[in-house]
């Protein structure tokens, strides 16, 4: 819970999400906790209890047991990040990608002498910009010395990353990729105490406040709002198997996916058409009456009660 207010990446995320959330006319539930025993318990009660429709989490970690219980109870999710298995809904940023761009502004600056500060290790997107960060040594033939390289951990990552900075940055360096602002705090403020210049780069989504050399942007508000819009798709489409028999599932997904590709292909050429001879008025008289046939057959739609039946046994 700590980290998700430390770091401005999870907060910035939450508002692309709500954005979009609210446009659908969602309400937003955020859960955190001190462990992973606090998260699981939670996640397991919106689980069993109904209280959300979907979960996205805000962080990729390998053999996650919250993301396991989703997969258990076939909960529509996604992941903000790299996941384990192919079939795994995710939206991320190429990580590895942007490790390696971050490294080679150092290198094509004439740098050879570079440290990587990381946050947790055990997470995907630390693991990622490592590597990215291995691949640009790697290309330009610097050997890559584990001497430079530090993974912080606990919740904060400012005080761990200072106190590291105490005991590694007194080689000889000439700059420092770090993987977050959080990190690049701790690095900034020893530099400072130190009396020592070291450029350093770091990712945000808006230009950090410290004085650094550079920032990569990672998008965090877009990242929020493609995941909403993904995890809303998801969610649609996770209600079939719940309206439809098992003989029947085939033909309705291929009838959900025909309607979509049908409507992304040939409503533009419909609203033309329609706008030539109804006129705006008449679109509107259109949209309305269709408006009304959907609530019409969603009045009359029912969930059958032995999925919920089902959650409360688990539960118990």
């Amino acid at each position: 819970s700590d980290v998700f207010y430390q770091n401005p990446f999870f907060p910035t995320v939450l508002r692309g999400i709500s954005q979009v959330a609210a446009d659908h006319n969602y309400a937003i539930q955020i859960s955190t906790g001190k462990n992973e025993a606090q998260r699981l318990e939670a996640i397991s009660q919106m689980v069993y209890g109904q209280r959300v429709d979907g979960l996205i989490f805000l962080y990729s970690k390998p053999d996650d047991p919250l993301v396991q219980l989703a997969i258990q109870h076939n909960f529509p999710f996604l992941i903000l990040g790299k996941a384990d298995s192919p079939f795994i809904s995710l939206v991320d940023n190429d990580n590895i990608q942007a490790g390696f761009e971050a490294t080679n502004y150092f290198i094509n600056k004439g740098y050879k002498n570079i440290a990587f500060v990381a946050g947790n290790k055990e997470l995907v997107v630390s693991q990622d910009r490592y590597l990215g960060y291995k691949n640009a040594l790697k290309s330009h033939n610097i050997p890559l010395d584990e001497n430079k390289v530090r993974f912080v951990s606990g919740f904060l990552l400012e005080d761990s990353s200072y106190k590291i900075s105490k005991k590694f940055l007194k080689q000889d360096l000439e700059a420092i990729v770090t993987t977050d602002t959080s990190v690049a705090e701790g690095v900034v403020k020893y530099l400072n105490e130190a009396n020592i210049k070291l450029q350093i780069i770091s990712f945000d989504s808006v230009k950090p406040k410290l004085d650094i050399d550079a920032y990569v942007d990672v998008h965090a508000i877009k990242l929020g709002r493609v995941a909403f819009n993904t995890l809303h798709q998801i969610a649609y489409r996770a209600a079939i198997p719940a309206l439809m028999p098992k003989k029947a599932l085939a033909r309705a997904n291929g009838l959900v996916e025909s309607g979509m590709a049908a409507s992304g292909l040939l409503a533009p050429l419909a609203a033309g058409g329609l706008l030539m001879w109804f006129g705006l008025i008449g679109i509107f008289v259109i949209d309305l009456f269709t408006f009304l046939i959907a609530v019409t057959t969603l009045f009359f739609a029912r969930f059958p009660a032995s999925h919920a039946k089902n959650n409360a046994t688990d539960a118990t």
